[in-house]
């Protein structure tokens, strides 16, 4: 069949389409509506949702926004309107995404630090204008300084190109603004945390854990890299460097990297891959051929070897996650602690080293052998981590078979996902909205306004939908290399 015959590729167009009509800023009755895309919306009135939501279960009660736009949960979404229109030649879908573009940069960051509100724990109201905490709570009592920058995924080279060109400014202050994640400026440390107002940790007692985490180090070395190359600002590419250091000169004995480097007690292991892709993707900004970006090159050459050495190989342990937490968590039991086969998916394309195909394939046999998806609650973020297992092991072998496995759990997501044309953020689950029963099971018995699940951006729905695309081109024969913007 043609691509626009298959239902997967149907209901993704059907659903970028209902979130263009009606999954905007409905607008505060004074000013002009933004063009950004709303954190949740209720699929059977197809309105915008601007009140306090109760995050379901798996999602903190502080990580869910809910009161506008949070724009890294939407970057899987832009990617899926890029790719949209160019296949459709429908000129709307990546008008959408310069709107969001033409707008972000000179409305929604921070007027002093430069820095984003988005991430687990910030988020940028649609009704008052400003910036809140991501908070089951009254966020208007939160003081500024208490709204926490994060990075909750990699925003890819693209994403990063078109802010630049909406409004260079933007991005530079933005790299810059990422200093205040510095706790240490001796060394270099930092925390994935920072006061998105602007206090420098270094001026607030810090007990808490270590938060230095290599995979959040690898996303600011791209940013400030790529904001270097782009303005000519040699401080942020010597701050790149330096940042990398810190990793570098604090390894473990083995050559890996240290998830957490400033205190080994509270180490969480595999984030080495995830801090290598992060500065290769650098590297290429920069350009292999200029001395930055072969020292980056290199850097990440060298990282990538590390895990051919014997010991430090990515193993698969099927043993490790009994099957029903294996669909609610789809980590799947990669040690020592490798990313999502998204990631492992990147790093192979990158390497071509057999020990991560065969963590790949050994990830999607043990998946076809546990089963169906159980009539349990699960976020749309694991039901796209269990899909887009199949999906790299296709990537690495061309075997149909996986594809046709992608290909069912897709349709799979589509049917337990997909509600009035929307894909909503849980399946097995019914929100309420009444504060005595806010989330019940079973789902799909009520299709009353304000009953049934939600959309909602915060968990992973967009990256769900974004993955179904993957598996119609596919299925098509089109290649897609699959999405950059993945929590590696």
């Amino acid at each position: 069949m043609s691509l626009a015959d298959n239902p997967l590729f149907q209901a993704v167009r059907g659903h970028a389409d209902l979130m263009l009509a009606h999954g905007r800023d409905p607008g505060n009755g004074t000013d002009a509506p933004s063009p950004l895309f709303a954190c949740v919306v209720e699929p059977v009135t197809r309105q915008v949702r601007l009140h306090q939501q109760v995050p379901p279960p798996g999602i903190r009660l502080n990580d869910l926004s809910w009161a506008g736009n949070n724009l890294m949960h939407d970057v899987p979404f832009l990617d899926t309107l890029l790719l949209l229109g160019r296949i459709t030649g429908d000129a709307a879908y990546e008008a959408a995404v310069d709107a969001v573009f033409g707008f972000y940069p000179h409305h929604c960051p921070h007027p002093e630090t430069g820095l984003f509100p988005w991430g687990e724990h910030a988020q940028w109201s649609f009704t008052s204008r400003r910036i809140l905490a991501n908070a089951c709570q009254d966020p208007y009592a939160f003081s500024e300084y208490m709204i926490i920058h994060d990075h909750l995924r990699f925003a890819p080279a693209w994403f990063w190109e078109r802010m630049w060109q909406s409004c260079p400014e933007a991005v530079v202050r933005y790299a810059h603004g990422l200093n205040f994640h510095i706790m240490n400026p001796a060394t270099g440390e930092h925390n994935r945390h920072a006061p998105l107002a602007g206090r420098h940790w270094n001026e607030i007692p810090y007990t808490g854990a270590g938060k230095d985490f290599a995979r959040h180090a690898g996303f600011f070395i791209f940013e400030t890299a790529f904001a270097g190359k782009r303005s000519g600002d040699v401080s942020l590419l010597e701050w790149a460097r330096w940042k990398l250091a810190w990793h570098l000169d604090r390894r473990l004995s083995s050559g890996m990297i240290r998830g957490t480097a400033r205190r080994p007690s509270e180490e969480q292991p595999g984030q080495h891959d995830l801090l290598a892709l992060c500065v290769a993707d650098a590297a290429d900004v920069l350009g292999r051929e200029t001395a930055e970006g072969a020292g980056l090159g290199a850097a990440a050459d060298e990282l990538f070897s590390v895990r051919e050495t014997p010991g430090n190989e990515p193993t698969f342990d099927p043993g490790a996650w009994p099957p029903a937490h294996a669909w609610r968590h789809a980590y799947g039991g990669v040690s020592p602690g490798a990313p999502s086969a998204a990631g492992l998916e990147q790093v192979w394309h990158r390497t071509g080293q057999d020990p991560y195909a065969k963590v790949i394939v050994a990830q999607a046999e043990w998946q076809m052998q546990v089963g169906e998806l159980p009539e349990q609650p699960v976020v749309a973020f694991a039901m796209m981590r269990n899909l887009d297992i199949p999906l790299a092991a296709y990537a690495v072998t061309g075997e149909q078979r996986y594809l046709d496995r992608a290909g069912q759990m897709a349709a799979l997501a589509v049917k337990r996902f997909s509600r009035n044309g929307l894909f909503t953020g849980v399946n097995g689950m019914d929100y309420h909205g009444n504060i005595n029963i806010l989330w019940s099971l079973p789902a799909g018995l009520d299709e009353r306004p304000g009953a049934g699940p939600l959309y909602l951006s915060g968990t992973g729905t967009p990256g769900l939908v974004r993955s179904v695309l993957r598996t119609a081109m596919l299925q098509e024969g089109l290649d897609d290399p699959g999405p950059s913007h993945h929590e590696r």
